[in-house]
């Protein structure tokens, strides 16, 4: 027969003191010398084509480092994974990204 002494009892969380007091730690909390902080943009249009993508404006604020489009994310080390993993040569984000995706299906 299996051991329901567990039902109805309040499991030990050795987590809770810090996180009812405030003193836990979490991932946004971490701040380290020299990081960097990213924003996604969305476009404002459900269902949009875009066309193109002119980053000046953003890249004229103080403080930007560098605006990634998807021409930038061609050359990351994932999709050179997703690629491999998938056999594609060579292909558009989103073609991997499918590929990708009826591969692990």
């Amino acid at each position: 027969m299996t051991d329901l002494s567990i039902i109805g009892e309040s499991p030990k969380r050795p987590d809770m003191p810090g996180k009812v007091s405030g003193r836990a730690l979490y991932a946004g909390d971490l701040s380290l010398p020299g990081m960097l902080h990213a924003k996604t943009k969305r476009s404002n249009v459900a269902h949009a084509r875009i066309k193109r993508i002119d980053a000046t404006r953003a890249l004229a604020y103080e403080g930007v480092k560098a605006v990634l489009t998807h021409n930038d994310v061609e050359s990351l080390a994932t999709l050179a994974f997703l690629r491999a993993l998938t056999g594609a040569a060579r292909s558009t984000a989103a073609d991997t990204a499918r590929a990708a995706i009826a591969a692990a299906a």
